[in-house]
């Protein structure tokens, strides 16, 4: 079979890695505001590489945009019916409001990744915005976690 990066990350929840989050979080971070359009959204998300984006209003993350955020837009109801009248740039204008997770799940930077695996298994995410006195100041995925094995060699 196959083992994907959701394999690997429930094997080390609950166990003390040894590496902490600030050594293998992304510092870089691209957002989006929250009146982005669903356009502008995809095309950064291909432009860096990314599958989830930071969503930001008035400099205060609000919650994340995925790639499936977009793909689950698409095929529904009211994607479909831009689409059929033909306005398939009006469904690329919706703003990222409409379709982003308000759901902010955080984790410290002095966390171990074994305490990252464990917060995204129990709230099913496959990422976490790193924060400190209430500041983003990264973030940590699932392939993350994985670098955290190869650093820790």
């Amino acid at each position: 079979g196959i083992i994907s990066e959701r394999d690997l990350v429930k094997h080390l929840a609950f166990k003390n890695v040894g590496v902490k989050v600030e050594d293998v979080m992304s510092r870089a971070i691209v957002t989006v505001s929250i009146d982005s359009t669903i356009k502008s959204a995809a095309e950064k998300m291909i432009k860096f590489g990314y599958r989830r984006l930071p969503v930001l209003s008035e400099g205060v993350v609000v919650g994340m945009v995925t790639t499936m955020n977009i793909i689950e837009f698409f095929g529904s109801n009211e994607a479909y019916e831009y689409a059929k009248l033909g306005l398939i740039e009006d469904a690329l204008s919706v703003p990222v409001s409409v379709i982003f997770d308000r759901r902010i799940k955080t984790i410290s930077p002095k966390a171990d990744v074994g305490e990252v695996a464990s917060k995204m298994l129990e709230e099913n995410v496959s990422e976490l915005i790193v924060s400190e006195d209430n500041k983003m100041i990264g973030m940590i995925t699932e392939r993350d976690v994985l670098l955290a094995l190869a650093f820790k060699r």
